[in-house]
């Protein structure tokens, strides 16, 4: 019988369940069957599901809705389009897009999603929307064009469920209930599982029979309602999962568990009921609190990678002192900042929004961003990420970045998206879970047809023991397991995994190829000019920061800083061209400005062929040239040679000069570097040795390094970098310590290690625990308690990488 009929049998709402006032009279349609419902609400929500097209909700549903409150208003959503409003939590990907992270109110279970993301789905101008009940968040993508966010938060309405902006308070407010329900099942398992056990301890003891009968039945009974809480009320999202899969076509981890919990208590509490024959009430409760305990600890191993990045935003103040151009001072709200404006930061604050230090001297505290645990010194003009904490006098700070775009947002879109995606190796293990499932029922129903002929009384046990010892639980969760601890453990280094699929990756490569400017070297590098033709110095700097103005490159910045330094007041940007690769264009006053690599500037091919560095020119024709220097970054030549001790090959490529490439090539111990390499000859290196079987990692920064970042079997943006490199990457490291990417291979490699660790202890606990359970040597209590051991130790196996250092 439907969960839908069962409903309507009982009298009670079709769509909450709640009971149904006598005499009321309302009813919706539903097959051509008038179904009862509670009030006007639920009769309001049920209806506009049934007639939206959605009716197959009530039949995919495993939890019933939540009572629609008829008395409750219809919310006012144009606040919604208001771009102010829109600052805190919208981003613009593209400019025919955004993308938004909300908090779904009322989703209960996998129906619900499909409900939710069929409903928006439907709505013309919604490019993309997907819940995950891991996170227990939605992203939602848009054309703004030709759909409002009122519209979309509307459609959701009206099946009811209600979206609000991600906020840390409410989305803790969520996790917080559901480990209260987690824990209190498990309570009651545990304290089902003791009391029963605590009956049972006597007979296990007793080798004479010397128990009177009439203590025999007192005990039996006593443990049945000992035992029903734990299949009712702990045992619950097992059934839930079973029901889903079932419904699915489909054999999940939770069908046999559910098969053997129900062949158990049934066969227990008939033989209570009869007073003869055995009973597995120690077994069911010690199973299921067992169980339970193993599903507790995945899931909390799950959200460990998300605690830093919360743990950042709840530290970031809501409101901050921003300040007027005339030097007043008022108090704003953090998501009505605008790019520009300037703010001051308390001492012992974090800032809300990635900033430029506009004050002399600040030192930082990144720990909680980076790991690094050391204060840093920032000086005027560079930059504060989102997160960092001030330590000691107020400083004031420009806004870089919009809330919605920070360094904190970008690093919880990147988790959110890792975390939602299951690897490649986790799926491979799925589909055999899946196929191992479907093997046992069919095992189970032949061992249990022979034992019927060999020795009844022994049958059901056996099918019991044998359904429970193999349950593949300890399969199912060595892959996640493993790698949500390897997620968090990258985390806290300061490495971002932007795809589920990069930490199997990085295990298996055999090169790394690194880009220069703002990789193996600062990325706040200093720029000198010189001058090539009549047009004056200051002049120069003009033009090249008009040219440069909002450029996210280094050497863009570094021309940007020089101009400021140089006294040059910053123009408003141009119409420009970009040219990844080579540099910018555009047309000023009716001439044709380049600046970028001298052959790329330049007309004259023997001028080209003699410059380096930046050169500027108009119509073709030198006016000047910037030599651009920047150090290397500490740690880069002992990260090299780390590299190279794990056995791998290390290479350089670089758009700057083979000199200049040469140069920071013999400082970190490179061999060989590549110089004035355009983007497709970067890719093109990669392509080559991709083709004689290599696998290739690229670490890069910058723009120019999107294709090859994509090109490459697995990639690391560097987080000062420009955004599309690091949308490009599987992996964003938001570290200064670059040391930290070695990390991203260590842990690569002992999570791999790990996971091969899991799946062979499953594989081989499986083979001798299933044939030992069909031949009669394992109690179904023992079975209960082998598996839940199994999955224990895959547990605690895999956050051994959180030790990592």
């Amino acid at each position: 019988m439907t969960l839908a009929a069962e409903t309507d049998a009982r009298g009670d709402c079709f769509h909450c369940g709640a009971p149904v006032p006598r005499g009321l009279g309302l009813f919706v349609d539903f097959k051509g069957k008038l179904r009862p419902v509670c009030c006007h609400g639920c009769e309001a929500v049920a209806q506009t599901i049934v007639e939206g097209g959605f009716d197959a909700y009530y039949e995919r549903r495993e939890a019933l809705a939540l009572q629609a409150d008829d008395a409750r208003p219809a919310r006012d959503l144009d606040a919604f389009d208001d771009e102010r409003f829109q600052r805190g939590f919208v981003r613009e990907p593209a400019p025919d897009q955004r993308e938004a992270v909300l908090t779904i109110e009322g989703i209960r279970c996998a129906s619900c999603i499909w409900l939710g993301e069929q409903a928006v789905g439907r709505v013309a101008g919604v490019l993309s929307f997907n819940i995950n009940l891991m996170t227990e968040r939605a992203t939602l993508r848009w054309d703004p064009a030709r759909v409002k966010l009122s519209q979309i938060l509307h459609a959701l309405d009206v099946v009811g469920y209600r979206a609000w902006p991600f906020d840390v308070d409410r989305h803790d407010a969520v996790i917080k209930a559901n480990q209260q329900r987690m824990l209190r099942q498990l309570f009651v398992a545990g304290m089902g599982m003791m009391q029963v056990m605590m009956y049972v301890v006597p007979f296990y003891l007793d080798g004479g029979g010397d128990i009177e009968p009439e203590f025999v039945t007192l005990i039996r009974w006593v443990s049945l309602l000992m035992t029903a809480p734990v299949v009712l009320y702990s045992a619950a999202p097992m059934f839930t999962g079973a029901w889903r899969d079932l419904r699915a076509r489909r054999v999940g981890m939770d069908v046999p568990v559910v098969v053997a919990i129900v062949a158990a208590f049934a066969a227990s509490s008939w033989h209570t009921l009869v007073d003869a024959g055995e009973v597995y009430f120690d077994s069911i409760t010690m199973f299921v609190f067992l169980l339970l305990c193993g599903r507790y600890l995945e899931v909390g191993a799950r959200r460990k990678a998300m605690q830093g990045v919360d743990s950042l935003m709840r530290l970031a103040p809501r409101r901050i002192d921003r300040i007027g151009a005339d030097g007043t001072r008022e108090s704003a709200r953090v998501e009505d900042l605008a790019a520009g404006e300037l703010i001051e930061i308390a001492a012992g604050q974090a800032l809300p929004v990635d900033v430029t230090l506009a004050s002399a001297r600040a030192e930082i505290d990144l720990s909680l961003l980076t790991g690094e645990s050391q204060p840093v010194a920032r000086t005027e003009g560079e930059a504060l990420p989102a997160g960092a904490v001030n330590l000691r006098a107020p400083v004031l700070g420009r806004v870089e970045r919009i809330e919605a775009d920070s360094t904190v947002s970008v690093m919880r879109r990147l988790i959110d998206r890792a975390a939602s995606e299951r690897p490649r190796v986790g799926r491979v293990a799925d589909r055999i879970a899946s196929w191992f499932l479907a093997a046992l029922l069919g095992l189970t129903a032949v061992v249990a047809a022979l034992w019927w002929f060999i020795e009844p009384a022994r049958a059901l046990p056996i099918a019991i023991s044998l359904l429970v010892v193999s349950c593949p639980c300890a399969l199912s969760l060595a892959t996640p397991a493993s790698f949500a601890a390897a997620i968090s453990a990258l985390a806290r280094r300061g490495v971002l995994l932007a795809r589920a699929d990069a930490l199997e990756a990085l295990a298996t490569v055999t090169d790394v190829v690194f880009d220069k400017t703002g990789t193996l070297t600062q990325a706040t590098p200093s720029a000198e000019i010189a001058l090539l033709g009549a047009l004056p110095a200051d002049a120069c700097w003009r033009i090249a920061a008009q040219l440069e103005a909002g450029s996210t490159h280094p050497l863009g910045r570094a021309l940007l800083r020089g101009a400021q330094a140089a006294g040059v007041a910053v123009p408003e940007s141009v119409a420009r061209t970009p040219v990844p690769g080579r540099g910018v264009e555009a047309r000023i006053d009716g001439a044709h400005w380049r600046i970028g690599a001298p052959a790329f500037a330049l007309d004259d091919a023997a001028q080209a062929a003699a410059l380096d560095g930046v050169v500027l020119s108009r119509d073709g024709v030198a006016l000047a040239r910037w030599t651009v220097t920047a150090p290397v970054r500490a740690g880069a030549a002992e990260l090299v040679a780390r590299l190279k001790a794990r056995g791998l090959r290390v290479w350089l490529l670089s758009g700057d000069s083979q000199a200049a490439s040469e140069a920071v090539a013999a400082q970190v111990g490179i061999e060989a570097p590549r110089g004035a390499l355009l983007p497709e000859d970067k890719l093109a290196f990669v392509r080559k040795l991709q083709a004689d079987g290599r696998r290739v990692a690229m670490i890069g920064d910058g723009i120019n390094d999107a294709p090859v970042l994509s090109g490459a079997d697995v990639s690391i943006a560097m987080g000062e970098g420009a955004e599309i490199a690091q949308i490009a990457s599987d992996a964003v490291l938001v570290s200064r310590d670059i040391g930290a990417i070695d990390a991203a291979f260590a842990v690569s490699t002992r999570g791999m290690t790990i996971t091969r660790q899991n799946l062979g202890w499953a594989s081989v606990y499986n083979a001798l625990a299933i044939p030992a359970a069909a031949f009669g040597f394992v109690t179904p209590w023992v079975a209960s308690l082998g598996m839940s051991l199994s999955s224990l130790l895959v547990v605690f196996n895999a956050l051994r990488l959180l030790r990592i250092r």
